[in-house]
């Protein structure tokens, strides 16, 4: 992916050019997350508990406006290399997982977004809700929302008679 960006960056003749990366993968047991940037990945337990997985890969704290990146796609491999934070957790039915652009962090704290993401609704309801507030309190930057519920998988009489078997 990295190549990718820089290619098009060269052929485009874009002397700057990157892009952030949040990444769920979801195993039989186990859910991972990878990241690269600010953008961030969430994860909510049943009993709503919100932990970030994700590490935000800034400099400093930004006091004279938004720090810039440490990490993300777009970066020539000969000047630095990438070092993507990658974490794995149990799969546990219930689990919400939030993947979310910095035109969500960047408008909400962890509160309120912790808040809207409590709320016992629809996850559609729910990402809907995000990018409300945050249009609503400027919304600066483009907002992308992804969130997924881990939910039991209903059985086809296909895996019910095998499963009989095995």
């Amino acid at each position: 992916m990295n190549r990718a960006v820089c290619d098009y960056g060269q052929e485009n003749k874009i002397n700057s050019m990157g892009t952030t990366a949040a990444i769920l993968a979801f195993g039989a047991d186990q859910v991972y997350s990878c990241n690269l940037g600010d953008s961030r990945i969430y994860r909510v337990s049943p009993e709503g508990q919100i932990h970030q997985l994700s590490l935000d890969h800034v400099l400093g704290g930004g006091r004279f406006g938004k720090p810039p990146l440490t990490q993300y796609l777009g970066i020539p491999e000969e000047s630095m290399g990438l070092e993507p934070t990658i974490t794995a957790q149990e799969a546990v039915i219930g689990t919400r997982y939030l993947i979310c652009s910095d035109g969500i962090t960047d408008m909400l704290t962890d509160s309120e977004i912790a808040a809207v993401l409590a709320r016992e609704v629809p996850v559609a309801e729910t990402a809907e809700l995000l990018v409300e507030q945050a249009l609503q309190k400027g919304g600066r930057d483009n907002i992308t929302v992804i969130l997924c519920e881990l939910a039991e998988q209903e059985q086809n009489w296909f895996r019910k008679l095998l499963s009989y078997f095995l």
